[in-house]
């Protein structure tokens, strides 16, 4: 594995710092009262918390999984962060909150969704490499995205064999 660079330092740094950040607001005490009144109706404030939770662990996990390059161990970050969001609640019960398992549930669809969009981006990139890096600019993968253009890289082997016998 190559050295970590500062850029992925800084990118895991900013990881690690998200993650505390979310931990102390989930440790918060709020009032219901105080987020009903800000949102001007329980329904909203409902769905405002709720889409928070799934929004957040979403973050967390395209942050994560992306501050390891796509190595293979960025997957480790998904249960990571539902354990993180299990623990959340259960030390929740001590600071006047109450600990839901819907919550963990939309926790780990957040961080589900999280690791698709970095799967996701994870197959475009290489995807990207494979073409921009193919040796053989006849190798199948590009004669099936350009089947009637020859690629000007090089010529193909029966054509140099052609015209040097």
């Amino acid at each position: 594995m190559p050295k970590p660079t500062l850029a992925s330092r800084i990118h895991l740094a900013l990881f690690c710092l998200a993650l505390i950040l979310w931990t102390v607001a989930l440790l918060l005490p709020v009032p219901n009262v105080s987020a009903n009144k800000a949102l001007a109706d329980p329904l909203w404030a409902f769905l405002f918390s709720k889409s928070l939770h799934v929004c957040a662990y979403l973050f967390l996990a395209v942050l994560g999984g992306t501050a390891f390059r796509f190595h293979k161990r960025w997957v480790w970050i998904m249960p990571i962060l539902v354990a993180h969001g299990a623990a959340a609640e259960f030390f929740q019960q001590f600071v006047d909150r109450t600990p839901s398992v819907r919550d963990v549930l939309l926790d780990a669809l957040g961080a589900l969704v999280g690791g698709c969009i970095v799967m996701w981006w994870a197959k475009i990139k290489n995807r990207r490499r494979d073409l921009t890096g193919v040796s053989n600019p006849e190798s199948n993968c590009l004669r099936e995205i350009f089947p009637q253009h020859r690629l000007p890289i090089a010529a193909s082997s029966a054509t140099k064999t052609a015209d040097n016998p």
